[in-house]
């Protein structure tokens, strides 16, 4: 299996999860159940680290988000792990908006 390398270039164990939603659709449920377990008790001691600020805010963030993190699991193939297709949707929304508003700002700086 291909293993996503995690941002913070360390074995901390945060691309786990995107593995899993990458291959989730071939798992059974009673396998799935099982991963999402595993990836619940590793995913809280993957970030502890008393020696700085950010990676305390970012184990308490992962503690408030604990049983969101992981829906994917509750919804094979329903639910992605990321919100990146949502944003993908979004983006000519956004784009437009933004685009519509330049002759205004155009405006304002000439005058």
């Amino acid at each position: 299996m291909d293993r996503t390398i995690c941002l913070c270039g360390s074995s901390c164990g945060l691309a786990r999860p995107f593995d899993l939603a990458r291959d989730i659709a071939s798992f059974r449920r009673l396998t799935i159940a099982s991963k999402k377990r595993e990836l619940e008790k590793q995913l809280a001691p993957s970030c502890r680290s008393d020696r700085m600020d950010l990676a305390r805010q970012l184990q308490a963030k992962i503690g408030r988000a604990q049983d969101q993190l992981l829906i994917f699991c509750d919804y094979p193939g329903e639910v992605e792990a990321t919100n990146n297709g949502s944003e993908r949707k979004l983006r000519p929304c956004v784009s437009s908006e933004k685009l519509q508003r330049l002759p205004a700002m155009w405006a304002a700086k000439r005058g």
